[in-house]
């Protein structure tokens, strides 16, 4: 992710960027944190998240890139998002008048593993089942990330029918390919992940 790239999807009206980062951490890590600290970010419109800044790294943390134009008393809010959780905050470029804001969040200690797991792409291995219910679903409900986690059999039917439809072949050490009638069929095994690995190039800002 460049600030050239997003700042033309901004343009472009492209309301927030999606990614794994996104998908598989954020939840998890923003409520770890607790209902305040939620309620004051709700204030801020978080565009993008990312696992890292090549120009201002930090270990196991998040990057939440915030729209302060589209943010709610974002100089008000700011400084009370500056709790345990807060690791920095800087302007994020000069593009579009100097709207965009980076902060800077820590993955609590307990999540460390969750945080090196993603980075390899191992999403059923992030968190165990209670913590996926304790810190997702019973916040947010179900959804894709969390099938995805757990493994669910109607996740696993779904992303093969994907993988095939798109004849996108995903990972060698995750899948077979067998001949059905003729065509080329890609088989999960049983434990493979069910969701396709991360691309640092869309997970990271400044990406070089």
């Amino acid at each position: 992710m460049t600030l050239e790239s997003i700042s033309k999807d901004i343009e472009l009206g492209i309301r927030e960027y999606n990614n794994k980062t996104r998908k598989y951490l954020l939840a998890p890590v923003i409520l770890y944190y607790g209902e305040l600290f939620v309620e004051r970010l709700k204030h801020m419109y978080v565009y993008a998240v990312g696992i890292n800044d090549y120009d201002n790294p930090h270990d196991y943390s998040l990057f939440l890139l915030v729209d302060v134009a589209k943010s709610n008393d974002f100089a008000r809010v700011l400084p009370l998002l500056q709790s345990n959780s807060y690791v920095s905050d800087y302007p994020f470029g000069e593009l579009l008048g100097g709207r965009l804001h980076m902060i800077v969040v820590s993955v609590p200690s307990e999540f460390r593993q969750a945080y090196d797991m993603f980075m390899q792409s191992k999403y059923s291995k992030m968190f165990s089942k209670e913590q996926v219910y304790e810190y997702i679903i019973k916040h947010i409900g179900n959804t894709q990330a969390t099938a995805t986690m757990l493994q669910t059999e109607e996740r696993r039917i779904a992303f093969e029918e994907e993988l095939n439809h798109y004849r996108k072949y995903y990972n060698t050490e995750d899948a077979i390919e067998r001949k059905v009638n003729d065509t080329t069929w890609i088989t999960l095994f049983e434990d493979s992940e069910l969701d396709y690995m991360i691309r640092e190039v869309e997970e990271i800002f400044n990406y070089k």
